[in-house]
């Protein structure tokens, strides 16, 4: 892509679209869209003083933030305490399946 002459090229002398546009194109071949911008909006934002790159990240940290409060907790099942001579038996852990568990069970399923 060639760069625009005029005031639309960055401090370096490229084309400030050009990066963004670079950021998209890696985003569509992988699905990490959040993480590349939250990177991308430290350094362009924080460190090299863009304005619209500081508001891109202080949306992107936000909902990751967001995201990390909403994870699941654990919680107490039980509570009791034991007398001497009385054991504790855990038979099974009760462990949500993987994603990977997850899509192989959903190929097994008939679809219809």
């Amino acid at each position: 892509m060639t760069a625009p002459t005029g005031s639309r090229r960055g401090r370096r002398g490229r084309y400030r679209g050009e990066v963004f546009e670079q950021v998209l194109r890696m985003a569509a071949r992988r699905k990490l869209w959040p993480k590349l911008l939250r990177e991308r909006s430290l350094v362009e934002g924080l460190w090299n003083g863009r304005k619209g790159w500081l508001a891109v990240g202080a949306v992107a940290w936000g909902i990751h933030g967001l995201n990390i409060a909403r994870r699941r907790q654990e919680s107490v099942l039980m509570r009791e305490v034991l007398a001497p001579g009385q054991r504790l038996v855990i038979e099974q852990a009760i462990t949500r399946p993987t994603r990977r568990q997850l899509r192989k069970a959903a190929k097994l399923t008939p679809q219809g």
